[in-house]
């Protein structure tokens, strides 16, 4: 038994094939070409239009399919008949591009293929039916995916907003203080023994935090500083959860006041700041400085560069708005959002206070 491809570069839209014998005197050196039991798929960068399909433009085999990447070159688009997709199959379209999405939607699924969203990554597949499917793990089907599990440290670009059934993602050394910024909410009781804090302002040389209320939600994309006494690691049982994807598909996590949260990895450069490993200031990035998957890092304007920033914690309450409304002299400069943090810069629509008077941001 043997299994072959054959790929091929197309030119005027006309592939012929068939069957071939070399002619000669010694049988043993005849050659046959055989085909049976093919596919054909096509793995042009666009998808044929359907009325390229309907005027025979393509192929008038019901076995015509499609692989095709976009501009980004993070998802994948199948349409047509689809058994199986191998990985070197999958590498021929998506090149070393990492991928993060595989919409299946529009595909005709046979016999329950493994399409390949692989186990280790955070690949989302995206058909119209979780049963049509062998895999079991991030498999969207509409708005729900019925077992999410979420990857430490791997690249996550989901294109909707979804609600898991199961949901998981664990991270392991996690002794000291750590930078986090999950796609779904939180609360405190996903950290057990732990202490989470979040960002409410800078100084010149340090950058202030508050300890977050027991069983307050944190939003999605929020980045929080989380410190663990003892370094158990995190399994957080994310169940019932909505996951979060921005509508302008930019998957940076959200700026909370410079702070930037990543849910992909990538190279940040110089000038930013990213937390030490104890815990204890934001250092400068070199040229070559890199974030991580569901982390957060500092962005400081020309005014605010410093060598590095220390870290301060304050475990009491914030400042009460009533208190900032009625012109409490310590506030007339400052500018907070409507939980009492400290804003540097309103870059956000919402209600701030600033020098005592509520201001709207649109």
């Amino acid at each position: 038994y043997y299994q072959h491809s054959l790929l091929v570069n197309i030119t005027d839209r006309t592939l012929k094939f068939g069957l071939k014998k070399t002619s000669t005197t010694d049988k043993k050196s005849s050659t046959w070409c055989c085909f049976d039991n093919f596919q054909l798929f096509y793995l042009g960068t666009e998808d044929p239009s359907e009325s390229d399909i309907n005027s025979k433009k393509y192929s008038d085999l019901d076995v015509l399919r499609t692989a095709t990447i976009s501009q980004d070159k993070t998802q994948m688009t199948l349409t047509g008949n689809w058994r199986v997709m191998d990985e070197n199959e999958m590498k021929t379209v998506a090149g070393d591009n990492p991928l993060l999405v595989i919409d299946a939607t529009n595909a005709t699924l046979i016999s329950k293929p493994t399409l390949p969203a692989a186990d280790g990554t955070n690949v989302m597949l995206k058909v119209k039916d979780a049963n049509l499917v062998a895999n079991t793990k991030n498999v969207l089907a509409g708005n729900t995916c019925e077992n999410f599990v979420l990857t430490d440290k791997k690249d996550f670009a989901p294109t909707q907003n979804f609600t898991a059934d199961k949901s998981f993602y664990t991270r392991t050394n996690t002794l000291g203080y750590n930078t986090v910024c999950m796609p779904f909410a939180l609360t405190t009781s996903d950290f057990p023994g732990c202490k989470v804090y979040t960002y409410i302002g800078m100084t010149e040389t340090t950058l202030r935090f508050q300890q977050v209320e027991d069983g307050k939600d944190i939003p999605g994309g929020t980045p929080v500083l989380v410190y663990s006494p003892t370094g158990d690691g995190w399994v957080l049982d994310l169940a019932g959860r909505n996951v979060v994807a921005e509508a302008d598909g930019n998957v940076s996590g959200t700026e909370v006041d410079g702070m930037n949260g990543s849910f992909l990895a990538r190279t940040i450069g110089a000038d930013y700041y990213k937390l030490n490993s104890d815990g204890t200031k934001f250092a400068k990035t070199s040229a070559a400085g890199k974030i991580v998957p569901f982390r957060f890092y500092l962005k400081a304007n020309a005014q605010q560069q410093a060598p590095a920033f220390s870290v301060s914690f304050v475990e009491g309450e914030t400042t009460d708005i009533e208190e900032m409304l009625n012109g409490n002299d310590d506030c007339i400069e400052e500018t907070y959002d409507l939980n009492g943090r400290r804003i540097l810069n309103i870059t956000r629509p919402g209600i701030y206070v600033k020098g005592g008077k509520k201001i709207i941001k649109k």
